[in-house]
């Protein structure tokens, strides 16, 4: 191995370590943005969740009960997903453990939406009962 060949692998692994670093700062501001957006939706849903509560508004909270099973369907999707990954990768399981609790948080809103839809129809009954 000659000088140059010695340098230009030395530049050329120094550019691979930069690329690299490059890439993990960009996937960093991806999940922060992902994360601030998602975060900005789950408020969006709860915001609506309790608007729709507080005027009787069945439809809204249809809604947000759809829109509440749809995530549980993503996160357990992710959580299928994340089983092709290595059972070494410290990725696998955070994102299991992340999407478990995330079906968990939704199966709680949905069920706050069903008691509320419930109470909001046994009220409708009973007024067109004392009709």
């Amino acid at each position: 191995m000659t000088k140059g060949s010695s340098a230009k692998g030395k530049k050329a692994t120094g550019e691979s370590n930069l690329n690299n670093e490059l890439e993990i700062s960009c996937l960093k501001t991806i999940l922060s943005l992902a994360e601030t957006k998602y975060r900005g939706d789950v408020e969006i849903l709860l915001g609506a969740v309790s608007r729709a509560k507080a005027n009787g508004d069945t439809k809204k909270l249809d809604i947000a009960k759809n829109t509440a099973q749809h995530w549980i369907s993503y996160f357990e999707n992710l959580d299928e997903l994340s089983r092709g990954m290595s059972d070494k990768d410290p990725a696998r399981k955070q994102a299991q453990k992340f999407a478990k609790s995330q079906v968990n948080f939704f199966k709680e809103v949905i069920a706050d939406i069903d008691k509320t839809l419930h109470a909001l129809k046994l009220g409708k009954l009973k007024k067109n009962l004392e009709r």
